[in-house]
């Protein structure tokens, strides 16, 4: 008998499930959607930047997310899901690997690259045979930093629109889903696949299309970037429920961090372990209907995207990894989850915040401990660490025993393009660039750490992040002034030294780079392995006539980044100055060798 097609479209999918279920026994199989694809696909379309409360379903403003909530309706919501870092990178990094960042080791934006050794879901999907497509929206999600490893088709924003002075480092949701939907045409009906969807939009700046601006979305320009990301998320799924790809499609629907929006006095994201940032959005839609419709208050994690991922495509995923497999389980009774963040100690100087959580309680490990029944206390309002110090206890060793695990050697992600670089700063991401791992000899996060905390330091914190647009808009004596300010409150700020020394070389006189010194001196004491900051030493050095210590710094700043052009071509000028005439020779023709497009060249000529 030839195979039956159905379609199930609207309320009545769940009527079609059982008739396919029914046909089953009777020997008829019916054909995986049109064409056939030979074994269950699986989508997923991560929202960055997306609080659990922003769409319609959790409880955000109503009729703004009217196809997220549709979505909602056909799939098992999670409502405890959590982050295990508000920071894009390494939450993606979870997601595509299941290990926590402790043991894939990515923990922060901008500094770290996927280890290669480290299985990917793409990896595993591609040996099986299944098309592996993913389609990014940002930058800092670039193929430099690791996570394109298994994917045949790796699309992203094009380091060609950085030149030229261009800093347009993410595509919008309509170019996203155009490409995602064009890679779903071209590929092969008869096998199944694997697509990963990324879209960006409700990051900082919020600069909703003038559509999502006006009526329940005046004055709120987050909210209409979310709206707008809806409207392009339901454009793809409609595109795969018209032909006929849903019905053998698993889909998960996951944000990577939320965004605190001034709650507990943190703008944006990164800084702080609140439920603003660490909640997300977490959805899972079955093709044949299975919960659609409930929520689960089980507590899970974005690390468990990967195994659960891996059995709906039928893949068998490492042993040895933290996720757990949500695909039509239950969590284990008592499951605890982990969350971090070192953005506040490598950009800042505060101290690093690990968390664990479980329907017990919230626990924040600093010098300054906080624990919280965000069950009865949802804002985090109430620190019990001191009243249950059993508990204190117990999430410390948690912690502990994770840190022993077996974890990835770190990769640097230093060595980034000029215009990559600085493109990353135009779009927000302000800590120093470069670097190869917070976990240098001596350092214990878990450690009693003679820093402050970050949550006692927000209004510094901010001062600092007005400190840097400034530097970052032009208004550089302005920058200069506040950067100082917030140097006078916590002097190993490196954030605030790298852009007050900035704010000062751009100034463009003598004495100003001169000035410059003294911050970068700091700088490069705190964070040694930052080839950028060594490089600017080195520029202000020589202008001081300081040769020996420039051409140290220089030396050290080829050292962590071989390959930079940039780094190169200024010292070609320098050592031939310096009478090294047979090492600036050298690097000379490696400048030539490696700069194709003729930007560089050779300088001092």
């Amino acid at each position: 008998m030839e195979p039956i097609f159905i379609r199930a479209p609207g309320n009545h999918r769940r009527c079609a499930a059982a008739l396919v279920l029914l046909l089953a026994s009777l020997g008829i199989v019916p054909a995986c959607g049109k064409g056939g694809s030979g074994g269950p696909s699986a989508l997923l379309i991560t929202l960055d930047t997306t609080r659990w409360d922003a769409l319609g379903a959790n409880g955000g403003i109503p009729g703004t997310t009217p196809h997220f909530d549709l979505l909602a309706r056909e799939s098992v919501l999670y409502d405890q899901a959590h982050t295990v870092t508000p920071l894009t990178m390494p939450a993606h990094a979870s997601m595509l690997t299941g290990l926590y960042p402790p043991r894939h080791t990515v923990r922060d934006n901008d500094v770290w690259v996927l280890p290669a050794e480290i299985h990917t879901l793409a990896e595993l999907a591609r040996r099986k045979g299944i098309q592996t497509g993913a389609v990014v929206a940002a930058l800092v999600l670039h193929e430099h930093y690791g996570l394109n490893q298994g994917f045949d088709h790796y699309g992203q924003p094009e380091l060609e629109e950085l030149k030229g002075g261009r800093t347009t480092v993410q595509r919008p949701a309509r170019q996203v889903i155009d490409d995602a939907i064009a890679w779903l045409a071209e590929r092969d009906r008869s096998r199944p696949f694997f697509l990963w969807v990324h879209l960006f939009d409700p990051h900082a700046p919020y600069e909703p299309p003038l559509a999502f601006r006006g009526g329940a979305l005046a004055g709120n320009p987050y909210q209409g970037e979310v709206s707008y990301m809806d409207q392009e998320v339901g454009r793809l799924i409609d595109r795969l429920r018209d032909d006929g790809t849903l019905e053998e499609t698993f889909v998960m629907v996951v944000g990577d961090h939320g965004e605190a929006l001034e709650q507990h006095g943190e703008r944006t994201h990164g800084f702080l372990l609140y439920e603003p940032t660490a909640r997300v959005p977490f959805l899972v839609r079955y093709p044949d209907g299975t919960g659609a419709g409930t929520r689960s208050a089980e507590m899970v994690s974005v690390v468990d995207v990967f195994p659960t991922l891996a059995e709906a495509l039928e893949i068998a995923p490492p042993a040895d990894i933290d996720g757990l497999s949500l695909y039509r389980r239950t969590v284990p009774e008592g499951r605890g989850i982990y969350l971090e963040t070192y953005n506040s100690f490598l950009a800042f100087g505060y101290s690093p915040l690990l968390a664990w959580m479980d329907a017990r309680g919230k626990y924040v490990h600093c010098n300054r401990p906080e624990l919280y029944d965000v069950a009865s206390d949802p804002l985090e309002v109430t620190n019990l660490a001191a009243e249950r110090p059993e508990l204190v206890t117990e999430y410390s060793a948690r912690l502990r025993a994770l840190a022993a695990r077996p974890a990835a050697r770190p990769r640097s992600g230093s060595g980034l393009a000029p215009e990559m670089r600085d493109a990353l700063r135009a779009l927000g991401y302000v800590g120093a660039l470069g670097g190869e791992s917070a976990d240098f000899p001596g350092f214990d996060a878990l450690a009693d750490l003679d820093l402050p905390s970050p949550a006692i330091a927000t209004e510094i914190h901010l001062a600092t992040l007005e400190g840097v647009n400034l530097c970052l808009e032009g208004h550089l004596a302005e920058a200069e002034e506040r950067l100082g300010e917030v140097l006078s409150f916590i002097g190993r700020n490196p954030c605030a030294l790298e852009y007050l020394a900035l704010s000062r070389i751009n100034q463009g006189t003598q004495a100003k780079k001169l000035e410059a010194i003294a911050p970068l001196e700091e700088l490069v004491r705190l964070r040694p392995e930052l080839g950028f900051s060594h490089f600017q030493l080195a520029i202000c050095l020589w202008a001081a006539e300081r040769y020996p210590e420039s051409g140290e710094h220089l030396r050290k700043a080829l050292e962590l980044e071989p390959d930079n052009l940039e780094y190169m071509s200024q010292a070609v000028p320098m050592l031939r100055q310096m009478g090294r005439v047979e090492e600036a020779w050298a690097i000379d023709q490696r400048v030539r060798k490696l700069d194709t497009e003729g930007k560089y060249g050779a300088r001092g000529q």
